[in-house]
């Protein structure tokens, strides 16, 4: 996500997203994701694995999302995009050129929130995908109205039950907060 430029120029508000070239769900959009390596915080790990998907640079900030899934944590940042320019009418900042090796990626993009919710649930690769990105929306940007008041908002808990309940949801919003 370029919530702005590193020299506090005004958010475009693009949103980054990975045609995935690897399975599952090969040829769907999704965020900069992987593995994290032995060693590095999921800061870096996140910093690298944008990099490695679309050659972006980014500086991960604000901890967006924690989805507790069977076999893997997810942890999702807003972060800002390093490089690009900025108009000097506008002050608007142009997020640099991708690149992918067609290997991870098939393709990168940067994506407005309204291109996004324009995609069919289909054409994305995961769930958590919208669900951070709606998240994000709601509680961090400045083009749908966020001002930074000091408010603290708390990272979306979403936790997938395994084994399934019957006859609940596949999926639960966390509500207990506390330590």
């Amino acid at each position: 996500m370029d919530p702005g430029s590193l020299n506090g120029s005004p958010p475009t508000e693009k949103i980054l997203l990975c045609k995935r070239g690897i399975e599952p769900r090969i040829g769907k959009w999704g965020l900069p994701q992987g593995f994290m390596e032995l060693g590095e915080t999921s800061r870096e790990g996140a910093a690298r694995e944008a990099f490695e998907e679309s050659g972006a640079s980014i500086v991960p900030g604000v901890l967006l999302s924690v989805y507790n899934l069977p076999g893997q944590v997810q942890l999702l940042y807003a972060a800002t995009i390093a490089g690009g320019t900025v108009d000097d009418a506008t002050g608007e900042h142009a997020p640099p050129a991708l690149t992918t090796d067609g290997t991870e990626s098939l393709e990168a993009g940067y994506f407005t929130y309204d291109e996004i919710a324009g995609m069919d649930d289909d054409e994305l690769a995961f769930p958590t995908v919208r669900w951070a990105i709606d998240y994000w929306r709601a509680n961090y940007s400045r083009v749908a109205g966020f001002t930074r008041t000091g408010r603290v908002v708390q990272p979306q808990q979403r936790v997938k039950r395994w084994p399934p309940v019957e006859g609940e949801p596949g999926f639960v919003d966390e509500v207990d907060y506390t330590y």
